[in-house]
């Protein structure tokens, strides 16, 4: 009978309510701002003293100026308009200035906060952190992840230091545009009673584990081959965009309409998580893929990605998680002695010496990414 009812009655009668706990406003779209008179402040956001800035202008105007960048990041043909030249390099030093001035002020651009729409208020899937929601945003059939843990006000005033480096991370995400990087539109802080939900492309495949369990028969070694380059050329653009993944692993990569692997999760680790290792007991959690100084310092750096790529290649050729009849207790343990899984039955030898370098005990002697990437450009079955 659900299907009948409307979103809003199907929300009231789970909450018990003849109303909702709030109303959602709808978003509405941003006015239109003249970029002209922000030349100036641009140019000295490409140079070395965007936060210069956070004393020079008054709060209306550094508003606009955090809208005026997000337009520069979102389009490149508006970039004439300051006599700019919209290149990789401009554009990333636009990116970190606006990471800087957003994290000095607390200020963040309009079109970080979005409003979705639930198809209904169950989700369709659940996770140890989160709950996945269909919607709908601007016409895009979207997910909705709500992150119970982490909530916000409305267009979120006031932060602590959580929810301050929380926003300060999807602040980064939304700016990453890369066809193995899922997307982040923005987050929705109305929608589910102020518990901020991040609002991405809806992925009907899920991640890679689910893939795995729900289609037969099981993808070819030439295809999950594939699947290691996606990542690895994902991971190769996170770090050149000065980013540390730092849970890169089978729940954290989706696999597409298009059938190709996105890794999702960017940068969001460290705003919830503390990662040094309290030894759990459950099998899959992101400790097994961590390397031997990320378990006993719990700081990401690019070369522990590195070291999880390998695991990740582990993963994507069998369909299971690392030494996945060990607990993460016993598998954290034989990692921290240096005792790493067995060479997989269908793994092509120059893909199981990647594996091996990546595996590394020394951080700098691990393959960076496009090292990675170049080594599976040339394996084969062989």
């Amino acid at each position: 009978m659900f299907k009948f009812l409307s979103d809003l009655s199907l929300m009231n009668l789970i909450s018990g309510s003849d109303k909702p706990e709030h109303e959602v406003e709808p978003e509405s779209d941003p006015e239109p701002i003249d970029i002209l008179p922000f030349s100036a402040h641009i140019k000295t956001c490409l140079g070395s003293e965007a936060l210069s800035l956070t004393h020079d202008l008054d709060a209306s105007e550094f508003q606009s100026l955090l809208e005026v960048i997000q337009i520069l990041l979102d389009d490149d043909g508006k970039w004439q308009l300051i006599n700019e030249p919209a290149t990789d390099s401009n554009k990333l030093k636009l990116f970190r200035s606006l990471i800087q001035l957003s994290e000095a002020s607390q200020k963040f651009p309009k079109s970080l906060f979005v409003v979705a729409t639930p198809s209904t208020m169950l989700p369709k899937r659940s996770g140890v952190q989160s709950e996945v929601y269909e919607a709908r945003w601007k016409g895009k059939h979207v997910a909705m992840r709500s992150r119970s843990h982490q909530r916000l006000g409305k267009d979120g005033e006031g932060y602590n230091p959580s929810q301050l480096n929380f926003l300060v991370e999807c602040l980064k995400w939304r700016q990453l545009r890369h066809p193995n990087v899922l997307q982040l539109f923005g987050v929705d802080t109305s929608t589910l009673h102020h518990a901020a939900s991040l609002i991405q492309p809806w992925i009907e495949n899920g991640d890679m584990r689910t893939y795995f369990k729900t289609h037969t028969p099981k993808p070819d070694v030439t295809q999950l081959i594939s699947w290691m380059r996606d990542v690895a050329q994902g991971m190769d653009y996170l770090h050149k965009m000065g980013i540390t993944h730092g849970d890169l692993r089978g729940d954290n990569i989706l696999i597409s309409d298009e059938g190709t692997a996105q890794i999702t999760n960017v940068v969001l680790r460290s705003s919830h998580e503390d990662t040094s290792v309290a030894f759990p007991r459950r099998i899959g959690g992101p400790e097994r893929y961590m390397a031997p100084e990320y378990l006993r310092s719990g700081k990401p750096t690019p070369a522990t990605d590195r070291f999880a790529f390998g695991f990740v290649c582990i993963e994507i050729l069998t369909g299971e998680v690392p030494f996945p009849t060990l607990s993460d207790h016993a598998a954290i343990t034989l990692t921290l002695k240096g005792t790493l899984p067995a060479r997989p039955g269908r793994m092509p030898e120059r893909v199981w010496s990647l594996v091996n370098t990546c595996w590394n005990h020394n951080p700098g002697q691990r393959p960076t990414m496009q090292a990675a990437l170049h080594e599976l450009s040339l394996s084969d079955e062989k």
